[in-house]
Protein backbone atom coordinates (compact mmCIF):
# COMPACT_ATOMS: atom_id res chain seq x y z
CA UNK A 1 0.00 0.00 0.00
CA UNK A 2 1.34 3.47 -0.80
CA UNK A 3 0.03 7.02 -0.73
CA UNK A 4 0.03 9.43 -3.65
CA UNK A 5 -1.39 12.93 -4.03
CA UNK A 6 -3.82 13.92 -6.80
CA UNK A 7 -4.07 10.41 -8.27
CA UNK A 8 -6.62 7.64 -8.09
CA UNK A 9 -5.55 4.44 -9.87
CA UNK A 10 -8.49 2.12 -9.17
CA UNK A 11 -11.34 1.57 -6.74
CA UNK A 12 -10.77 0.03 -3.32
CA UNK A 13 -12.81 -2.84 -1.98
CA UNK A 14 -14.62 -2.59 1.34
CA UNK A 15 -12.05 -4.83 3.08
CA UNK A 16 -9.19 -2.64 1.82
CA UNK A 17 -10.90 0.48 3.16
CA UNK A 18 -11.49 -1.20 6.54
CA UNK A 19 -7.84 -2.29 6.70
CA UNK A 20 -6.71 1.25 5.97
CA UNK A 21 -9.06 2.60 8.65
CA UNK A 22 -7.56 0.17 11.18
CA UNK A 23 -4.05 1.32 10.29
CA UNK A 24 -5.07 4.95 10.68
CA UNK A 25 -6.63 4.33 14.09
CA UNK A 26 -3.50 2.54 15.28
CA UNK A 27 -1.08 5.17 13.99
CA UNK A 28 -3.03 8.26 14.99
CA UNK A 29 -3.50 7.34 18.66
CA UNK A 30 -1.40 9.71 20.75
CA UNK A 31 -0.79 10.25 24.44
CA UNK A 32 -0.74 14.03 24.16
CA UNK A 33 -4.02 15.87 23.68
CA UNK A 34 -4.43 16.94 20.07
CA UNK A 35 -7.38 18.16 18.12
CA UNK A 36 -8.22 15.12 16.04
CA UNK A 37 -9.72 15.71 12.64
CA UNK A 38 -12.25 13.23 11.33
CA UNK A 39 -10.53 11.45 8.49
CA UNK A 40 -11.99 9.51 5.60
CA UNK A 41 -9.96 6.88 3.77
CA UNK A 42 -12.47 6.48 0.97
CA UNK A 43 -11.30 6.91 -2.59
CA UNK A 44 -11.36 10.58 -3.57
CA UNK A 45 -12.78 12.21 -6.66
CA UNK A 46 -11.09 15.12 -8.36
CA UNK A 47 -13.53 17.52 -6.70
CA UNK A 48 -13.36 16.08 -3.16
CA UNK A 49 -10.80 17.51 -0.72
CA UNK A 50 -9.61 15.32 2.12
CA UNK A 51 -7.46 17.20 4.66
CA UNK A 52 -6.01 19.74 2.23
CA UNK A 53 -2.74 21.41 3.09
CA UNK A 54 -3.24 23.83 0.22
CA UNK A 55 -6.44 24.50 -1.65
CA UNK A 56 -5.42 22.29 -4.57
CA UNK A 57 -4.12 19.26 -2.65
CA UNK A 58 -6.08 16.04 -2.39
CA UNK A 59 -5.14 12.83 -0.69
CA UNK A 60 -5.83 9.32 -1.95
CA UNK A 61 -4.79 5.80 -1.08
CA UNK A 62 -3.62 3.58 -3.88
CA UNK A 63 -2.86 -0.09 -3.37
CA UNK A 64 -0.32 -1.76 -5.60
CA UNK A 65 -1.59 -5.34 -5.66
CA UNK A 66 1.72 -6.81 -6.96
CA UNK A 67 3.93 -5.63 -4.09
CA UNK A 68 1.33 -5.85 -1.34
CA UNK A 69 2.73 -8.90 0.49
CA UNK A 70 6.45 -8.24 0.10
CA UNK A 71 6.80 -4.73 1.49
CA UNK A 72 4.22 -4.52 4.28
CA UNK A 73 6.72 -3.20 6.86
CA UNK A 74 7.85 -0.39 4.61
CA UNK A 75 4.30 0.41 3.59
CA UNK A 76 3.10 0.74 7.17
CA UNK A 77 5.93 3.14 8.03
CA UNK A 78 5.24 5.25 4.96
CA UNK A 79 1.55 5.47 5.87
CA UNK A 80 2.49 6.49 9.39
CA UNK A 81 4.82 9.31 8.37
CA UNK A 82 2.36 10.57 5.81
CA UNK A 83 -0.52 10.61 8.29
CA UNK A 84 1.64 12.42 10.85
CA UNK A 85 2.54 15.10 8.32
CA UNK A 86 -1.04 15.60 7.16
CA UNK A 87 -2.64 15.99 10.57
CA UNK A 88 -2.52 19.63 11.51
CA UNK A 89 -2.30 20.63 15.11
CA UNK A 90 -3.91 23.64 16.62
CA UNK A 91 -3.09 25.06 20.07
CA UNK A 92 -5.95 25.01 22.50
CA UNK A 93 -7.33 28.35 23.62
CA UNK A 94 -8.12 27.24 27.16
CA UNK A 95 -7.68 30.05 29.64
CA UNK A 96 -6.92 32.84 27.18
CA UNK A 97 -10.21 34.62 27.85
CA UNK A 98 -9.51 34.85 31.58
CA UNK A 99 -5.89 35.96 31.23
CA UNK A 100 -5.13 39.42 32.54
CA UNK A 101 -1.43 40.39 32.73
CA UNK A 102 -1.98 42.94 35.52
CA UNK A 103 -3.68 40.50 37.87
CA UNK A 104 -1.65 37.41 37.04
CA UNK A 105 0.70 36.42 39.79
CA UNK A 106 4.40 36.24 39.13
CA UNK A 107 5.77 32.74 39.41
CA UNK A 108 7.31 32.13 42.81
CA UNK A 109 11.04 31.86 42.52
CA UNK A 110 12.72 29.04 44.35
CA UNK A 111 14.22 30.30 47.56
CA UNK A 112 17.96 30.23 47.30
CA UNK A 113 19.76 29.22 50.46
CA UNK A 114 22.58 31.57 51.35
CA UNK A 115 24.93 31.98 54.24
CA UNK A 116 24.47 35.22 56.23
CA UNK A 117 26.27 36.77 59.18
CA UNK A 118 24.35 37.67 62.31
CA UNK A 119 24.33 41.35 63.09
CA UNK A 120 25.41 42.76 66.40
CA UNK A 121 28.34 41.92 68.62
CA UNK A 122 30.06 38.73 67.48
CA UNK A 123 30.68 37.41 70.99
CA UNK A 124 26.93 37.30 71.76
CA UNK A 125 25.77 35.91 68.39
CA UNK A 126 28.28 33.04 68.01
CA UNK A 127 26.87 29.51 68.17
CA UNK A 128 28.14 26.02 67.43
CA UNK A 129 28.05 24.84 63.82
CA UNK A 130 25.09 22.45 63.82
CA UNK A 131 26.53 19.91 61.37
CA UNK A 132 29.99 19.81 62.94
CA UNK A 133 28.34 19.31 66.32
CA UNK A 134 26.21 16.38 65.08
CA UNK A 135 29.25 14.65 63.58
CA UNK A 136 31.36 15.21 66.69
CA UNK A 137 28.60 13.93 69.00
CA UNK A 138 28.46 10.67 67.05
CA UNK A 139 32.23 10.17 67.13
CA UNK A 140 33.44 11.83 70.36
CA UNK A 141 30.39 12.13 72.58
CA UNK A 142 28.52 15.15 73.91
CA UNK A 143 31.13 16.49 76.32
CA UNK A 144 34.04 16.42 73.88
CA UNK A 145 31.88 17.62 70.96
CA UNK A 146 31.08 20.82 72.86
CA UNK A 147 34.78 21.56 73.30
CA UNK A 148 35.91 20.59 69.76
CA UNK A 149 33.10 22.09 67.63
CA UNK A 150 33.68 25.45 65.90
CA UNK A 151 31.66 28.45 66.97
CA UNK A 152 30.41 30.50 64.03
CA UNK A 153 28.55 33.73 63.41
CA UNK A 154 26.97 32.59 60.09
CA UNK A 155 23.55 31.02 59.57
CA UNK A 156 21.09 30.07 56.79
CA UNK A 157 17.83 32.08 57.09
CA UNK A 158 15.93 29.75 54.69
CA UNK A 159 16.59 26.58 56.72
CA UNK A 160 14.14 25.68 59.48
CA UNK A 161 15.22 27.08 62.89
CA UNK A 162 17.87 29.22 61.09
CA UNK A 163 20.67 26.74 61.71
CA UNK A 164 24.24 28.00 62.16
CA UNK A 165 26.82 26.59 59.74
CA UNK A 166 30.49 27.01 58.99
CA UNK A 167 31.29 27.44 55.29
CA UNK A 168 32.31 23.80 54.67
CA UNK A 169 29.24 22.38 56.41
CA UNK A 170 26.91 24.82 54.65
CA UNK A 171 28.20 23.67 51.25
CA UNK A 172 27.92 19.97 52.20
CA UNK A 173 24.43 20.36 53.67
CA UNK A 174 23.06 22.31 50.70
CA UNK A 175 24.48 20.18 47.88
CA UNK A 176 21.14 18.36 47.63
CA UNK A 177 19.03 21.52 47.45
Amino acid sequence: MSIFDNTCDFELSLTDIQAIDELEKRFTQRDSPLLDIPYSSELCDDTEDILPRNRNRKRCYVIDSDDEDEYTGQQVSSVNTRIDKDFWREPTDSGKENYNPETSLARNKRQKHELKKKEGPVKKSRKYCSRCYKVNVKTLGRNYARKKTKQVNTYCPQCPNELHFCLNCFNEEHKKL
